[in-house]
């Protein structure tokens, strides 16, 4: 058993964008900016909030989203290669 949370859709989460302030929300994916991977959050006013995975310093996973029954661990990843 993996014992490592995984942040899934619809979890909630505060993150730390290097000197920013803290953003929480509710997480809806990754997708591309540009060239740079990022995580994207709805905010509570509703704002979809795009952050770039290489300036975040922290996230805080304050609640996990459950896991849906229909989908293997590989449907769960992200598509975003590495390297």
């Amino acid at each position: 058993m993996n014992d490592v949370p995984e942040i899934r859709k619809g979890s909630k989460c505060r993150v730390k964008v290097m000197d920013e302030a803290e953003t929480e929300g509710e997480f809806l994916g990754y997708t591309m900016m540009g060239s740079e991977n990022a995580l994207v959050l709805r905010t509570r006013d509703g704002v979809a909030r795009f952050m770039i995975m290489a300036n975040i310093s922290y996230l805080d996973l304050t609640d996990q989203a459950p896991e849906e029954e229909d989908r293997d661990a590989a449907g769960r990843r992200a598509d975003i290669y590495y390297g």
